[in-house]
């Protein structure tokens, strides 16, 4: 059985942050949880792949220490091969059932979740909400929506849990750019809206 997981409407996004380009787009946290609480459903994760009408909702984090930014490498035993060696600033994933917690946002529980299932992490940090990730680009992107978030990190380490599918390490903010040409799509329009200089 497919996995269930949280979507709304694709209008909903279009009509509060705009239809097209790629780009993070502002907008403040309250308000975007609270018009997804009110308009979302969970709905089958393959028959969502295919259906423009509808933004899956993906929790996105990007990892910060001092000067430096988490960055994951994706190696060659992930299944999905088209991002196979490419880079990333961001960790997350789909939102399901399992975040459903009385009196939790889902989607702050999505997050959670999917923060310690990708990495182990001190859990003294502050978060931050940056904005939507909204990539019309590209068919995958486009029934994609991503909630992104700035983790702040004030002590301790970050690593990758599943170490035969990446690779972490910590890149200056300032040496981002070099890495550029490998980020996966989202991570560059992170990248291109947070660190360019």
């Amino acid at each position: 059985m497919s996995e269930m997981i949280l979507v709304t409407d694709a209008n909903l996004i279009i009509g509060l942050y705009g239809s097209s380009g790629e780009y993070l787009l502002p907008a403040k946290e309250e308000d975007f949880l609270k018009a997804v609480d009110n308009a979302h459903a969970f709905l089958p994760r393959d028959e969502m792949e295919n259906d423009p009408t509808k933004k899956q909702i993906i929790a996105y984090c990007v990892i910060e220490k001092g000067d430096c930014v988490f960055m994951t490498k994706r190696l060659k035993k992930q299944t999905e091969t088209r991002l196979h060696d490419r880079h990333s600033i961001g960790v997350g994933g789909h939102i399901n059932t399992s975040d459903i917690v009385d009196g939790i946002n889902v989607v702050k529980e999505g997050l959670l979740r999917e923060l310690n299932e990708e990495v182990f992490i001190d859990p003294d940090y502050d978060a931050e909400f940056l904005g939507i990730i909204n990539d019309n680009s590209v068919s995958v992107s486009s029934v994609h929506a991503g909630a992104c978030y700035k983790i702040i990190l004030k002590k301790g380490d970050c690593a990758v849990k599943e170490t035969e599918k990446m690779e972490g390490f910590w890149v200056k903010k300032t040496e981002l750019k070099n890495y550029y040409d490998l980020m996966e799509g989202w991570s560059q329009i992170v990248f291109n809206s947070v660190y360019k200089q």
